[in-house]
């Protein structure tokens, strides 16, 4: 999958919480989180295709209880992108 474009409008310095604009010319939260919670948003749509992935393959290993867990992991992981969807409605 490719980058999305807010990495060349953030600079991440490790986490969320850090985060920086570049070029922020007053941008304020609520315009960063307009941005933000689409972004987070596709990346968890990105780890939960991961996570689907990996427990077919761990189901394909003989690893039953390992991959029901990551299905888990990828269904909770969609519902996690509820919330974040309930979320861009208040910005």
């Amino acid at each position: 999958a490719g980058r999305c474009g807010l990495h060349g409008l953030f600079v991440f310095s490790g986490d969320a919480e850090n985060l920086i604009v570049k070029g922020d010319s007053g941008m304020n939260v609520m315009e960063k989180l307009g941005k933000l919670i689409p972004h987070w948003m596709e990346h968890n749509e990105e780890h939960a295709r991961g996570y689907l992935r990996w427990a077919e393959e761990a189901e394909a290993a003989g690893l039953d209880e390992l991959a029901g867990i990551l299905r888990k992991v990828h269904e909770e992981t969609l519902k996690i992108n509820g919330l974040f969807e309930e979320a861009g409605k208040e910005v």
